[in-house]
């Protein structure tokens, strides 16, 4: 009898992570939530801590500059830098909004064609954005099933179970 062995693609844990979002581009994002992460990698005391004192971010305009493509052990990300982020102290390094995520391959020069087509070149008004609110997520996992346990924004539908296990509002 012939056995077949399969190999799974690695999934990196980035732990709890609190992510600022924008109140444009969900449509273009692939299977996951535009956003900008605030702190990654957190245990969920830490992500609690950061949320319940989050900066004053709301209304912050960014606007997107140069596209990249990055790979970090077989996680691929397609994202775009924020250029007009300089003057803000809370702003993360290197702060940038994904659009797409895959494992053990490199995005397809196709998806971010089309990730560019939506949003127009460097001028173009598709470039900015506004942040509007803030979430705590936890991002283990394959993307497509990372939680969004607590969010400042009233229309985000949180599992009760959920937030009880973060114990944030």
């Amino acid at each position: 009898m012939t056995s077949i062995t399969y190999i799974l693609p690695t999934m990196l844990n980035f732990g709890y992570c609190v992510w600022l979002h924008p109140d444009k581009w969900k449509g273009v994002a692939d299977g996951f939530e535009p956003h900008l992460s605030l702190a990654t990698n957190l245990t969920l005391e830490e992500a609690i801590k950061i949320y319940n004192n989050l900066p004053d971010f709301k209304d912050t305009r960014i606007h997107l500059g140069e596209g990249v493509l990055e790979n970090t052990m077989d996680f691929w990300a397609f994202y775009y830098r924020i250029d007009n982020c300089e003057s803000l102290d809370w702003m993360p390094h290197n702060p940038h909004v994904s659009f797409l995520y895959n494992y053990d391959k490199p995005v397809e020069n196709l998806q971010i064609q089309m990730v560019r087509g939506m949003l127009g070149s460097n001028r173009h008004p598709n470039r900015s954005a506004k942040l509007t609110h803030a979430s705590v997520v936890l991002c283990n996992g394959h993307y497509s099933s990372w939680k969004k346990i607590s969010s400042t924004n009233k229309k985000d539908v949180i599992k009760e179970s959920d937030k009880k296990k973060s114990q944030i509002g």
